[in-house]
């Protein structure tokens, strides 16, 4: 059996690159590349130019400059840490100016740390921080120096060359500065290459892909979105000599998707309704507002905000609002919305928020790092859209199976759920709450093909609870609201319990599935002997996972809406309190898709 499910909302996960995720931080996709291959990993690299030094007091000093370092890339996600200069050498320095004189310069504080970063919409730079060095110049068997305790560099990165420039006049984060608080300017360049084969090093912008799970989607890859309207709908512009303002109350007929690749890409329709128009004057909108559009995720123009990209999904238009029964007659027509817009997009647990601001973003970085001119036009007057829309991925599930000992199982296998509960019913009559909980161990088996069942429930002392309520040995659970006494019984009911587990996709995570389970609690309260049974909906899910040194443990809410008795409404919550470990005497129980 397949069916579909809500079940994990789709994550914008988009990482520092250059020092420092996801959900909702982001930063410069830059990247560098050896060979033309995306680096994997850690190359030392070698680096060697010239600079000028220009010291504080009007002397300009020139050295060669002999540096190594690492680039890097860092295994988790992706993180990028671009560079870190760990040995550098001046070499044959003298003062220039204002005569010629014999000079030295010491690097310190080693290693200098460098980062990659997009400046200005559409240029790669290099930032070197924590630059501390010493320059001494002799003169007429007089001696000068000048120190640098901290600052940073910025460099333009010319792939052409591989290398480093410093300009004559310094960039914006350059903050070069001596003891006395003087700016201190560096210019020249900084060739770079692969220590081991001298190869070839570049830097090159990446667009950001779509996460799902904080997994970054395969490019290739598709699924189907669901999106729902969080906040009202707001177009506003300028038609003929008024204003033209519609807010949209709802948003319905909710469809989407999103594929896999860099950048990440999708479409998304959904329809305004309930809509009104505030200006011109009188104005009815005459239907619901379609709004249709490809999906692109770009950057904002210093690469530092993630974006979705709404654009026209055939043609120019993304929107046609019509109105009607306007005081002005002349009004009364349809307009297209056409151009682009750009969402601001955040992340709260696993839900995706997209959210149109009431100030335009006119600027993005397209999918080459270029800066680009985005907007929306209504009749060629400039248009906004605010308004906010979550998304989530519509999962399917299909069958999972347990393995003992890595293997199929090729029969029923006995099996114990170590488990702790906490057994709540939030509608007792006149108290409000009442809950209990519990220390059990659900014995049972699991079959061949992922299902299983619980025959029935021993306590911590391994005896065998009563299945039947009121008779017999009952779990003697602890007191947490309402009820009195130190402890409680609790009696499991409807045994068995039908189990099953499955495997999500696109996630990957695992379900266990049960059905049915029931508990009856016996509650004394205000001195009057109350009883109550809740039972779980059939297919009720918890989240299942592989140990990693070996076993399967399940985790999670059980149910938020068991039904129970004594409020005749679904007000029962079962919940797990930490891990229920699955064990078998016939070895060690996992689970594979």
């Amino acid at each position: 059996m397949v069916s579909k499910t809500k079940y994990l909302l789709l994550i914008i996960s988009v990482l520092l690159t250059v020092g420092g995720v996801i959900s909702a931080t982001a930063s410069a996709e830059i990247y560098w590349k050896v060979e033309k291959h995306w680096l994997t990993g850690k190359l030392y690299v070698l680096t060697h130019g010239n600079v000028n030094i220009n010291v504080a007091a009007g002397q300009l000093v020139k050295c060669a400059i002999k540096d190594e370092g690492e680039i890097v890339r860092t295994p988790s996600g992706r993180l990028i840490r671009a560079s870190e200069l760990t040995s550098i050498t001046f070499e044959s320095c003298q003062q220039l100016t204002p005569r010629i004189c014999p000079a030295t310069a010491t690097a310190n504080g080693l290693p200098w740390p460098a980062y990659l970063f997009m400046r200005g919409g559409d240029k790669i730079a290099v930032l070197i921080k924590k630059i501390k060095y010493t320059v001494t110049i002799k003169c007429s068997g007089e001696s000068a120096q000048e120190t640098v305790d901290s600052g940073n560099l910025e460099s333009e990165w010319n792939n052409t060359e591989s290398s480093s420039e410093f300009p004559s006049t310094p960039l914006p984060e350059s903050t070069l500065e001596n003891g006395e608080g003087k700016e201190i300017v560096l210019s020249g360049d900084d060739v770079s290459e692969g220590r081991e084969s001298k190869e070839k090093i570049e830097a090159e912008y990446d667009p950001p892909p779509w996460f799902i799970e904080g997994t970054e989607m395969e490019s290739g890859t598709k699924y189907e979105v669901k999106l729902k309207g969080e906040k009202p709908y707001v177009i506003k512009s300028k038609i003929g000599s008024s204003s033209l303002e519609v807010e949209c109350k709802k948003q319905t007929s909710n469809s989407g998707e999103v594929l896999g690749g860099r950048p990440g890409k999708g479409t998304a329709a959904f329809e305004l309704s309930e809509c009104s128009a505030k200006a011109p004057t009188k104005c009815s909108v005459a239907k619901p507002i379609t709004l249709s559009s490809k999906l692109e995720l770009v950057e904002n123009a210093s690469a530092e905000e993630i974006y979705a990209l709404l654009t026209p999904k055939e043609g120019e238009n993304i929107a046609t609002i019509e109105l009607t029964g306007c005081e002005k007659a002349e009004y009364n027509k349809s307009y297209k919305m056409t151009g682009s817009a750009a969402a601001e997009t955040s992340s709260s647990g696993s839900t995706v928020f997209i959210k149109f601001p009431g100030t335009a973003i006119k600027t993005v970085l397209n999918e080459h790092g270029e800066e680009q001119t985005i907007g929306l036009k209504i009749g060629g007057e400039p248009a906004e859209l605010s308004g906010e829309t979550s998304a989530e991925v519509v999962e399917t599930n299909s069958s999972a199976v347990w393995l003992i000992n890595g293997a199929s199982l090729s029969t029923s296998l006995p099996t114990q759920i170590s488990a702790e509960l906490l057994l709540e019913d939030t509608g007792v009559p006149i108290i409000g709450k009442a809950a209990v909980e519990c220390g059990e161990i659900f014995s049972g088996s699991v079959g061949t093909g992922g299902e299983g069942e619980t025959t029935e429930v021993l306590n911590l002392s391994l005896e065998k609870v009563s299945g039947t309520p009121l008779t017999g040995l009952a779990l003697l659970c602890k007191k947490v609201t309402a009820c009195e006494g130190a402890t409680v019984e609790v009696w499991p009911a409807k045994l068995p319990w039908k189990s099953s587990v499955v495997v999500m996709s696109p996630s990957g995570s695992f379900l266990y599935w049960i059905s049915k389970a029931a508990f009856y609690v016996s509650c004394t309260v205000l001195g009057i002997k109350s009883e109550d049974e809740c039972t779980v909906a059939e297919n009720t899910s918890s989240r299942i996972f592989n140990e990693v040194g070996g076993g399967a443990f399940i985790e999670g809410i059980a149910t938020p809406d068991a039904t129970c008795t004594l409020s005749k409404a679904a007000t029962g919550v079962i919940q797990t309190v930490g891990k229920e470990s699955i064990s078998s005497t016939e070895g060690t129980v996992t689970v594979s898709p």
